[in-house]
């Protein structure tokens, strides 16, 4: 969800783009492919195994959060945003999500804040930008023994080239997460009163006449022991991925007056694992190898 309200102004002889966002998840109002909520891979199986460590703002509080913010465009080339976040209630994400069991709860307001620089010349956009989001969060909603806190900072990079046939985008996204799990710790939730957690994406993606797409994308997952947060053996965040998808939008440059209405997208991706779960060599965290977590995902898009 994103609701905004956005007008336009000059300072000086120079445009201002300005306005307010409303939304349900952290980045969900950005202008990139860069962060999270948007980056590669787009999509993904709802069933096929995943790795268990993820930094905050990539998955902890999106669709049961609310926020706003505040942001402003200088001259098409300076962008600037800062925001607040709360978890919704418990009944709330009851209705919503189904259960509210094992969710967060804020012990205040979270402070979200987006700076990027971009240069667009009409046939190459590039954009340099840095984000990041703070947030004390009762684990599982459990205020007995306060909050743990969650620092996240992130640098993300974007170049995109278009010509008359061939598109080309590529994007580098790294975060690094600051833990403090002194409250996880007293529960027994976790073994370690701080951790450190990073997430590194990249991904090249080429577009053919608009019509045919290939990806191919890297994570990697790594960070500070922690059996107990995590629920691996070895105790180790540690996963690698790489994900290759096409993408084919058969009607999207045919002549045929149904296309405005009806422009299906055929996508095929397949997820590889070289290290899954904290595992050594190409096993997996629970002993199995790795590429048992592998994933072909068929996709079929339908856009009225």
């Amino acid at each position: 969800m994103d609701i905004r309200f956005a007008d336009k102004t000059t300072v000086g002889d120079d445009p201002v783009v300005y306005g307010l966002s409303v939304n349900n998840s952290p980045g969900v109002q950005d202008l990139w492919n860069t962060i999270p909520v948007w980056t590669f891979p787009f999509d993904g199986s709802g069933l096929a195994p995943t790795p268990a460590a993820g930094t905050l703002i990539e998955e902890g509080l999106g669709q049961i959060a609310v926020g706003g913010s505040v942001y402003a465009m200088w001259n098409d080339t300076v962008y600037g945003e800062a925001g607040l976040y709360h978890t919704l209630s418990r009944g709330a994400i009851d209705a919503l999500a189904g259960s509210s069991a094992g969710a967060p709860k804020s012990d205040g307001v979270a402070p979200y804040w987006r700076f990027a620089w971009q240069r667009d010349t009409g046939q190459y956009n590039i954009s340099l930008g840095t984000y990041g989001l703070y947030a004390a969060l009762y684990p599982g909603g459990n205020k007995s023994r306060g909050s743990d806190t969650f620092t996240d900072i992130a640098v993300d990079v974007q170049y995109q080239f278009f010509g008359e046939r061939d598109n080309v985008t590529a994007r580098i996204n790294f975060i690094q997460e600051f833990q403090d799990l002194n409250a996880s710790v007293a529960l027994g939730a976790a073994d370690n009163t701080s951790n450190e957690l990073r997430n590194l994406n990249t991904s090249v993606t080429y577009t053919y006449d608009q019509t045919i797409g290939l990806t191919a994308g890297a994570t990697h997952i790594w960070g500070d022991r922690d059996a107990t947060l995590y629920g691996t053996p070895t105790g180790s965040p540690k996963s690698t991925a790489l994900t290759i998808q096409g993408d084919c939008l058969p009607l999207n440059k045919t002549p045929w007056s149904v296309y405005p209405w009806f422009n299906p997208r055929l996508t095929a991706q397949y997820v590889h694992y070289f290290r899954f779960d904290g595992g050594t060599g190409n096993v997996d965290g629970t002993g199995r190898n790795a590429t048992d977590n592998d994933t072909l995902f068929l996709l079929l898009t339908l856009t009225f």
